[in-house]
């Protein structure tokens, strides 16, 4: 009896481990953010700073690993993963537009979550900072 009873427990405690595999994963770049800054970078010097202007703002939204980017002039949509080692956090953003190419960046964020830097893992760099909005 007492082996039946161990292996019913053991029988949930492995089901409830399967459940909590398929729980989505949140990171620190879930949510909204507005683009508040945007460089290209080459190896000699900064080729162009854009301050934007707020009153066009152009946002992100990252929910699960799905990212929307939109302004008043155009829509993007796709997939992006998130890698975080003890170095680095590289996010790759995947548009499903085929006519855009896969991005890859580093990620730099504040002390408290509200401002991330991105720089692009090629070359001329693109630098970009996002605003987090909620």
């Amino acid at each position: 009896m007492k082996k039946l009873l161990f292996l019913f427990i053991l029988s949930i405690a492995i089901s409830r481990c399967s459940e909590d595999d398929n729980t989505a994963k949140t990171t620190a770049l879930e949510g909204k953010w507005y683009l508040s800054y945007v460089s290209a970078i080459s190896k000699i010097k900064s080729i162009n700073s854009l301050p934007l202007n707020l009153d066009e703002k152009t946002i992100y939204q990252f929910t699960n690993n799905i990212y929307v980017t939109s302004s008043n002039q155009f829509v993007e949509k796709g997939i992006f993963t998130y890698k975080r080692t003890n170095d680095s956090t590289i996010v790759e953003l995947i548009p499903d537009n085929p006519d855009y190419l896969k991005s890859t960046y580093s990620l730099k964020f504040s002390n408290n979550n509200s401002i991330v830097e991105f720089i692009s893992q090629n070359e001329p760099s693109i630098y970009f900072e996002l605003t987090r909005i909620q």
